[in-house]
């Protein structure tokens, strides 16, 4: 089973047991769907009892079993996982995070520019950082100015590389 990160437990919040989480995804549905959580080593997690939508991506969550606040604060920082499956299929110019992670950049002319090693987002739209060949970082805007073109299956990502950020 191929798991995609989808939840980090940032905080407690109150002391009825829940937390406060950022979702990693826009669709609030998945959520509330019955959606199966797991940790990293693929064990179950505990299933959401109560959901509120706090703004974009942030959710107070109670989680069957968490009864106070000491243990909602000892899940801080706890990464939950889903099944690949349950995500919705995207478009053809939609892309999950997870799978532009590990992808190659290339620039205009066909040449090799680094690898894609995480995307961010804060606030003001996503940015990939890249692992230069010669093992600095930069980033770049993913936006239609600095990224040509995705090829998804080639783990290919074709980018104007003048506008790299070292």
């Amino acid at each position: 089973m191929q798991l995609i990160k989808a939840l980090r437990i940032q905080s407690a919040h109150g002391i009825h047991g829940y937390v406060n989480v950022l979702s990693y995804f826009e669709d609030k549905a998945l959520l509330n769907r019955g959606t199966p959580l797991f940790e990293k080593d693929q064990k179950p997690f505990l299933k959401i009892t109560k959901i509120k939508y706090l703004n974009k991506n942030s959710y107070h969550v109670l989680f069957e079993g968490l009864a106070n606040r000491d243990m909602a604060e000892a899940l801080k920082g706890t990464e939950l996982f889903i099944p690949r499956d349950y995500l919705p299929k995207t478009n053809a110019d939609e892309f999950y995070h997870e799978d532009l992670k590990e992808c190659t950049i290339y620039n205009t002319n066909n040449e090799e520019c680094g690898k894609v090693i995480a995307i961010y987002n804060y606030g003001a739209g996503d940015f990939f950082e890249i692992k230069l060949p010669n093992l600095q970082i930069a980033t770049l805007p993913f936006n239609k100015d600095s990224v040509i073109e995705i090829l998804i299956e080639d783990k290919k990502i074709i980018i104007d590389d003048t506008l790299l950020l070292y």
